[in-house]
């Protein structure tokens, strides 16, 4: 299975019988897995929406003439995410987050159009096995989060830290939010031989008693729109033995991406299928089709009653047969996006850490983040964080504010500084004897462990260099 960048969401349902679905997904993924933008097309494009199951839903919804949506459970964050151009969702505080794949650029709202600001791309970095499941994963994935110029006068997104709760196709109800290629009218129907697998795409139509249904997409036609669909359980044999190479969980699973660029991102990502009917299928079914990354996921934590929306996914790539067209939505098809809760923690490089974000990157005193506070300085620093402590001190971050650089070098309080006051953090935090080694490497020659009324004057002479430093400024 190869994995190529696409792009354009497309969402549609049908009322057709579901047996040619189930011989269908027999084979369906010894598909192409295409990563949405990027190889084909060098900017993303649309949802696409088609008819409902449900005669109480407006298809109108999906595109409104002014406004919001008609949604039942609030506004995910419709604002939040570009209406031309590429797919960029808006954070807060002026970060943009989209695929990798795609390039940063201008970002237009309907509150404006904003440029990206200079040296402030990032590419995010896949988290440390401990904080993935024991997965070892490539360093990058497929995410690149920038900084825009302006003021977008929009407001901040919550993004997931947590992944949502899934059974199969009767899993979590999330929301694709994102602009792109319209859809055509009508389905379209092809005839496959789904016995021999793997069943690679026949561009042959036919006008009734295919087993193979799907839609087109308008080429030079573009939209903003929404669509919905149920989180699937990645170990399920639907989707084969090589598409996923790590289960996380029912909702989570690592996709081997390979970009334009000829290189393979590992991509913690959640999957949805195009179903056409029963089993969960949604009024506004949906899926990705090319020139669609960078679209927004969204999930619902709350209630419809008292909605509580995050940010739980951004738009990668699709699962499709071998040589279909990628602008083509075909049930049966599958849209994958990164699961953001696990690039929403404390390591290096992840979305909250670039945004300085991430409060406390694990429990007081854990300086090297192993998940522990131990030591006394006399251990190697990646088991010891008395060690790692002493080798940080001093540290001044020229930043002049935490971060994942300035913790790991013992800026406990994270105010961009290694000294005395994360001295007393750490000491109260490990409760224990400190060798007279590190408090000679930290305090000078003949220091021994200091008593506290020596911490409660180490406290003192901090907090006054601290007052007049402020006095000074």
């Amino acid at each position: 299975m190869g994995a190529i960048p696409i792009g354009t969401i497309a969402f549609v349902t049908s009322q057709h019988s579901r047996i040619a679905m189930r011989r269908m997904s027999k084979y369906v993924f010894a598909l192409l897995v295409f990563a949405l933008s990027g190889v084909f097309s060098t900017s993303a494009h649309a949802v696409v929406v088609g008819p409902v199951n449900d005669t109480n839903v407006n298809p109108a919804d999906y595109v409104p003439a002014a406004g919001l949506p008609d949604w039942d459970e609030g506004d995910p964050g419709w604002r939040n995410v570009t209406q031309s151009g590429s797919n960029f969702a808006y954070l807060g505080d002026n970060w943009v987050l989209t695929a990798r794949h795609i390039s940063a650029g201008t970002a237009t709202f309907d509150t404006g159009s904003f440029a990206p600001v200079t040296g402030q791309n990032f590419i995010i970095s896949n988290p440390p096995a401990s904080m993935a499941g024991g997965a070892s994963l490539t360093t990058q994935t497929d995410l690149r989060l920038f900084r825009i110029s302006g003021t977008p006068n929009l407001p901040a997104l919550t993004v997931a830290s947590e992944s949502p709760l899934s059974s199969g196709n009767s899993g979590s109800q999330i929301m694709f939010i994102g602009q792109g290629r319209l859809r055509a009218t009508n389905e379209t129907q092809w005839s496959m031989n789904l016995n021999n697998p793997p069943p690679n795409w026949t561009t042959a139509e036919v006008t009734s008693g295919g087993n193979v249904h799907g839609y087109k997409t308008l080429a030079n036609t573009r939209s903003k729109r929404f669509g919905t669909n149920r989180l699937a359980d990645p170990s399920s044999s639907e989707f084969g033995s090589n598409t996923f190479t790590t289960i996380l969980s029912s909702t989570t699973a690592v996709l081997p991406l390979e970009t334009a660029d000829g290189i393979t991102r590992d991509v913690i990502s959640m999957v949805t299928r195009f179903d056409r009917t029963n089993n969960g299928v949604l009024p506004f079914e949906a899926q990705a089709v090319g020139e669609d990354s960078g679209g927004a996921v969204f999930y619902n934590r709350g209630t419809a009653q008292n909605p509580d929306w995050v940010l739980a996914g951004i738009v990668n790539a699709t699962l499709i047969y071998g040589n279909q067209p990628r602008t083509y939505a075909v049930y049966g098809n599958s849209t994958t996006f990164a699961d953001l809760s696990y690039y929403n923690q404390p390591y290096k490089l992840s979305i909250c850490d670039i945004m300085k974000t991430c409060g406390n990157y694990s429990i007081m005193g854990d300086v090297n983040l192993d998940g522990l506070v131990t030591g006394n300085g006399t251990g190697l620093a990646s088991d010891d964080d008395v060690s790692a402590f002493v080798e940080g001190w001093g540290f001044n971050n020229l930043a002049g504010r935490g971060d994942y650089d300035s913790w790991t070098n013992g800026d406990l309080n994270l105010d961009g500084q290694t000294n005395v006051s994360d001295f007393l953090l750490l000491r109260g935090a490990l409760n224990a004897p400190i060798a007279s080694g590190a408090m000679q490497a930290l305090f000078g020659a003949g220091v021994p462990e200091p008593s506290s009324a020596m911490l409660a004057m180490l406290a003192a002479a901090s907090l006054a260099f601290r007052r007049r430093r402020r006095a000074g400024r």
